[in-house]
């Protein structure tokens, strides 16, 4: 059986080696005669250099293909981080990578952009036992200096992220690498930023876990501790900034804390509470609904039922909810179709018991899902340690496409949800640490990565998590899921469904290839980016444009429907005009900070609106009315 070993070969470089039967020994002889040997050998090849797509996985026995780029193209929205890999490789002589920065990005007038930002990670790899092979997936920050052994790539991960408000248009920078034995050598960037942006409330409904019992114990950091709350913090914001939403915000829900989480419109979900003190219970569920929370969260109230017994306890858990809320939202995620004593599949069990459907994408039945979205119900999946390949997941030993293409087929069969039960889930008993040891869990074999998406950070001085290839390459499907559902609003569902037919027939089969997926997310931004083109040529015949939006409160008056007038040459708001009472907020010319007041009642005190998106280019319907909002922060 193969081992890996972690050796810090150089003070400033931690290297990981494979070898069979080697003793301690014999390894490190092995690693500090190499470099001793490459002192001795003068350089005798230039480093080759070539980029590969964020969703290839590169190898370290790689070799360059046989038309390789060696410059980085990138294509974003507004509100994206697109990312891309540069790969070094030594054919003979050892050397040490420096430094790695990128310069500024400028614009082809040669203006500087300094909101768009990059950052490097190096790609490390783990060995899989079972496949005796290491494969790549920790992301930690590159800080250099890097040794590059012989024949061994080395790829380097460079992710860029675009601001909503960057205009669109071609951006190039340049990465610049420096060697302590080869000459410095320079890798161009170009960055396309489309003419349309991410909505910042993200169509997909995300809930993730993260399991702070077992981060704790990673980092050394006792609970309880001033040092646990600030860790936890830190999790949460790094899923956050990815538009994932893990289940419990890092504050007591009732603390005035709570609002820095649940009114970020990039989170979608929490799980809320479930006390057994009914008052208490009562108590938060009215706080939630106070504050407009309550449709953000769901009580997870179960967890993949098998016997009668879990379903009875299942039932007792939702009725007593239901009593105290009838409106609270209800989750059980489960992970096959038994047939119980009755005769009932889980569906059936569940019925009136749950609404938000949540199936193992193994088990799901599409028909049924449809059924109960129709009703307004959630419609959600998830994956764990099954399904087992070819069927997509986000385990390390799946091609990079794989983590992009299941959320292709998440669109395609109408499911806006998608739960993964934990991002860190280090149990001693499967793995003492994951940087070293990637099996997280048993089914039917290892599961390499099964409940672990990121690595901890204290290996290399964070108080937080390290990326992996697979979350990234998640946020990537999660954003490719975006792209879809603007492109069913341009052109309709069935526009939308033929294209995920181009990358996904079924389950089982779906792309390999990340530049299929990339090629059909390009067709889709370019019609995006067109549609946006014609909204900002408007036709002088139609110069006010008119919305109707949905909402419970425009400056403090109950009402439910609001018409909103924009000029569409400009982009001023014209008017505001209350549906339900026919009063209408009217411009104040002249005044600053757009002030509005009840046209019928002169001494109705002044409100401030503002639109914090970019005129013509609009925003997702369903998002308008929350883009509005007034200087006391209630959305419209």
């Amino acid at each position: 059986m193969p081992v890996t070993h972690w050796s810090d070969c150089m003070p400033f470089a931690r290297l990981r080696i494979t070898c069979r039967r080697a003793t301690l020994a014999t390894l490190a002889s092995t690693v500090f005669g190499c470099w001793a040997a490459a002192e001795a050998i003068p350089p005798a090849t230039a480093i080759e250099i070539w980029t590969a797509p964020a969703a290839r996985k590169v190898f370290r026995e790689d070799a360059p293909p046989g038309e390789a780029k060696t410059e980085v193209r990138l294509e974003a929205a507004g509100g994206e981080t697109e990312s891309a890999q540069v790969v070094l490789r030594t054919e003979r002589a050892a050397c040490v990578l420096t430094t790695a920065t990128v310069s500024e990005f400028r614009d082809d007038q040669g203006n500087a952009c300094p909101d768009i930002s990059a950052d490097l990670q190096r790609v490390d790899y783990v060995y899989l036992p079972e496949l005796n092979r290491a494969w790549p997936d920790p992301l930690p920050p590159f800080r250099g200096p890097l040794p590059l052994l012989p024949t061994l790539a080395q790829p380097l991960w460079l992710s860029v992220r675009v601001p909503p408000t960057a205009p669109a248009g071609t951006y190039r920078a340049t990465l610049r690498l420096s060697f302590d034995t080869q000459p410095d050598r320079e890798v161009p960037v170009s960055l396309r930023v489309f003419g349309f942006r991410l909505p910042e409330h993200p169509a997909l409904r995300t809930a993730i876990g993260i399991s702070m019992d077992f981060v704790l114990r990673q980092h050394g950091v006792q609970p309880g501790t001033p040092q646990a709350a600030e860790l936890e913090r830190n999790y949460y914001q790094f899923f956050l900034e990815r538009r994932l939403s893990p289940f419990n915000p890092p504050c007591d829900l009732l603390s005035p804390e709570a609002a820095r989480w649940l009114d970020d419109r990039r989170l979608t979900s929490f799980v809320i509470p479930c006390s057994e003190d009914d008052a208490e219970l009562q108590r938060l569920v009215e706080h939630l609904r106070e504050h407009d929370w309550l449709k953000k969260g769901f009580f997870y109230v179960w967890d993949e039922p098998q016997t009668e017994a879990d379903f009875e306890q299942l039932a007792r858990r939702a009725r007593r909810i239901r009593a105290i809320e009838p409106r609270a939202a209800i989750m059980v995620p489960f992970n096959g179709n038994p047939q119980q004593a009755s005769g009932r599949s889980t569906y059936d069990r569940l019925d009136g018991l749950v609404d938000q459907w949540c199936p193992l994408s193994s088990v799901i039945d599409v028909d049924k899902q449809k059924a109960r979205a129709a009703r307004g119900e959630g419609s959600w999946w998830y994956v764990c340690c099954v399904p087992q390949q070819p069927r997509a997941n986000v385990m390390v030993d799946w091609p990079g496409a794989a983590h992009r293409a299941l959320f292709w087929q998440q669109k395609q069969r109408g499911i806006d949800g998608f739960l993964y039960w934990s991002a860190t889930y280090w149990d001693p008993a499967y793995t003492r640490d994951p940087w070293t040891d990637i099996h997280t869990y048993t089914f039917k074999g290892d599961c390499y990565g099964d409940g672990s998406l990121v690595y901890p950070g204290d290996r290399v001085g964070i108080d937080g998590p390290v990326t992996s290839i697979r979350l990234e390459l998640l946020r990537d499907g999660m954003d490719d899921f975006e792209y879809l559902t603007l492109f069913g609003k341009l052109r309709g569902q069935e526009a939308m469904q033929a294209l995920t037919r181009r990358a996904t027939t079924s389950l089982n089969d779906y792309t390999t290839d990340p530049l299929v997926l990339d090629g059909l997310r390009l067709e889709m931004a370019e019609a995006l980016e067109q549609a946006a083109r014609e909204q900002a040529a408007p036709d002088p015949a139609e110069q006010t444009r008119t919305r109707v939006i949905d909402t419970t409160d425009v400056l403090g008056l109950a009402n439910d429907r609001v018409s909103v007038a924009f000029d569409r040459g400009t982009g001023e708001l014209v008017s505001l005009k209350n549906l339900a009472c026919d009063d209408e907020y009217l411009k104040q010319p002249g005044a600053a900070g757009n002030p509005f007041r009840v046209h019928v009642d002169p001494t109705e005190v002044p409100s401030a609106l503002r639109l914090p998106f970019p005129w013509p280019i609009q925003p997702p319907d369903d998002a308008l009315g929350g883009d509005i909002v007034d200087p006391r922060g209630c959305r419209l």
